[in-house]
């Protein structure tokens, strides 16, 4: 049974920020500054306090990935590629 809550409604309208190309660059950083460092999270309870090795490894590549993704995105705004 699914549990519903009918007073937890979101404040943000997703029609107003995305107008804007500017704001949605700015949602999109944020979104990726967060995933990256719950990713560093997982990847040092992979190496420390769980010690599964294969969770430290995908964090540190998924990490990789993202760093990536940021060059790229500075890349494009700034008109090389």
């Amino acid at each position: 049974m699914k549990r519903r809550f009918p007073f937890f409604k979101p404040n943000v309208s997703q029609r107003s920020h995305t107008d804007n190309p500017d704001n949605l660059r700015d949602l999109q950083t944020a979104a990726l500054d967060n995933t990256r460092n719950v990713l560093q999270f997982a990847s040092s309870l992979g190496s420390g306090t769980f010690g599964i090795p294969g969770l430290q490894a995908v964090g540190l590549i998924a990490i990789q990935i993202i760093d990536i993704i940021k060059v790229r995105r500075i890349y494009l705004l700034v008109g090389l590629f």
